[in-house]
């Protein structure tokens, strides 16, 4: 069953007015008078809500659906800016495994460049991304997409974090390979985890040296 994300307050009837939205139910999908679909309201609730008038784009609400898809814990995976369109892979694949933020920052070694203007872009082409792979995938939120101008901006917000976890190229190199299954496996439910993906982080080296004390 198709599944749509809709803003504003939970009301039955309901007046689709996003036009994605609208096109797909109705000229991709086709549907018509008693179709039924699964419609996701800014609470995360899941709502059956069934067609009574396709001109208008009319849908009542049937029950709420008991289906949760989320993780118990809150994890942002974040990223540096990294080459061509490597990141929307990333936005889509872990929105699937049930990201609840995707980051993205100008890491030193970053070749890709983006002003203002270009992250607008950007972030509009990655919330789309987002958009689609939860409803494709089932979710009860779409997670937050965050692009950062600049480095220091980023690295501030790390202390909102109750676990910041790094996987270090380094690391891996030496050998270590238990590190990460350890960390997860203490996680309790409610706590806030970021996973930071980098490929290169001789940038954030004293950063690092500083959270392993």
């Amino acid at each position: 069953m198709q599944q749509y994300f809709i803003k504003g307050v939970v009301q039955s009837p309901l007046t689709v007015r996003d036009k994605d939205t609208v096109k797909h139910m109705f000229s991709v999908m086709r549907l018509v008078e008693d179709d039924e679909v699964v419609l996701v309201f800014e609470d995360g609730i899941k709502r059956l809500a069934r067609v009574t008038d396709r001109e208008r784009h009319v849908l009542n609400l049937v029950e709420d659906l008991p289906d949760n898809a989320e993780l118990p814990i809150h994890v942002t995976i974040a990223s540096g800016f990294p080459k061509g369109d490597k990141l929307e892979w990333v936005a889509q694949k872990t929105t699937e495994l049930g990201a609840a933020a995707i980051w993205a920052f100008p890491a030193d070694w970053s070749v890709a460049k983006w002003d203002g203007k270009k992250l607008a872009k950007k972030a509009d082409k990655l919330e789309k991304i987002v958009l689609g792979a939860a409803e494709q995938s089932k979710r009860n939120w779409v997670p937050e997409v965050r692009l950062f101008e600049k480095k220091i901006d980023f690295l501030d917000c790390l202390s909102q974090f109750d676990r910041v976890i790094v996987a270090y190229e380094e690391s891996a190199k030496e050998g270590e390979s238990a590190a990460l299954v350890k960390a997860v496996t203490e996680l309790k439910k409610e706590v806030g985890f970021y996973l930071f993906l980098v490929q290169k982080v001789a940038c954030l080296q004293q950063k690092l040296l500083h959270w392993k004390r």
